[in-house]
């Protein structure tokens, strides 16, 4: 019912698990019941999603659909603890409140996004892992309570001045096999 799906490179440690279709199926579904999670897919069809003032954690499927995006963007998100996307987001709206924000993978990611995720003072965690990005917003030190910077596997090679502010930054992830990050 899990398997694992990667390990490390000497294979004693496993980094990642996957569970069958049935269980994420069950997982999701209790998961909408108790308010845990809202989930938006391609075609939207989450019940949860339309109950916008209630949404605490929201994660986004694939949502290239035009219904997708336009749910989104006219959805109150302002008590969106939590935002998960995967595959590609245009709008990241209102998120007064967003500790967490994981982008990873998310292509289409530009400059509009960026400074619109610099605006988010409570920020503690950004994952912005095998995204296309070259560079970071000089904007980025404003996110006083980052304490997460994930940039691995991503084009960025320099962080920006600013970054000297983040005094609350415990772990910044960055580079790849091929290249590190300078500072």
């Amino acid at each position: 019912m899990i398997k694992p799906v990667e390990t490390s490179n000497n294979g004693r440690v496993i980094k990642t698990f996957q569970v069958h279709d049935l269980i994420l199926e069950n997982i999701v579904s209790i998961s909408r019941e108790e308010n845990f999670i809202t989930v938006m897919t391609d075609g939207c069809s989450s019940t949860g999603a339309m109950q916008a003032n209630e949404v605490r954690w929201l994660s986004i499927h694939r949502s290239s659909s035009p219904l997708c995006a336009e749910v989104t963007k006219t959805m109150n998100l302002l008590n969106v603890r939590s935002l998960t996307a995967f595959g590609t987001i245009k709008h990241l709206g209102s998120l007064a409140i967003l500790q967490v924000l994981d982008l990873e993978g998310c292509r289409d990611l530009g400059a509009d996004q960026l400074s619109e995720i610099c605006k988010l003072y409570l920020l503690k965690y950004l994952s912005l892992r095998r995204t296309y990005i070259k560079t970071l917003p000089c904007r980025i030190g404003r996110l006083q309570y980052l304490e997460t910077l994930d940039i691995r596997d991503t084009n960025i090679q320099r962080l920006p001045r600013s970054a000297c502010q983040l005094k609350r930054m415990v772990h910044l992830l960055s580079g790849d096999k091929k290249r590190g990050l300078k500072l």
